[in-house]
């Protein structure tokens, strides 16, 4: 489990991204920067899972609990992991998209 040190701010836009690879350790990003709570290692073997995006998912689904209570403007999933400097620069086109 990967948890961020950060309180994300209402009312305003916040950039976050997660990467995340088998036996690699999950890093969390907020507005372009690490913000990892852990250094555990992933176990995420099984890509026929599904994902949910602004809660969390139990089993196979349909079981949600804790829903994000705000907007999510744009939500991607990669075949890889991004480097911080990817990250970065992800976060820097959002903030300039959302002034």
């Amino acid at each position: 489990k990967a948890t961020g040190v950060s309180i994300i701010p209402a009312l305003s836009w916040t950039h976050i991204a997660c990467t995340v690879s088998s036996g690699v350790a999950p890093i969390i990003y907020v507005n372009g920067s690490d913000d990892t709570n852990t250094s555990a290692a992933a176990t995420y073997a099984d890509s026929s899972k599904q994902i949910c995006v602004g809660a969390t998912l139990y089993g196979n689904g349909p079981f949600i609990s804790q829903p994000f209570d705000g907007s999510i403007d744009t939500a991607r999933v990669y075949d890889r992991i991004l480097s911080p400097d990817e990250v970065l620069a992800s976060y820097n086109a959002g903030k300039a998209a959302h002034p």
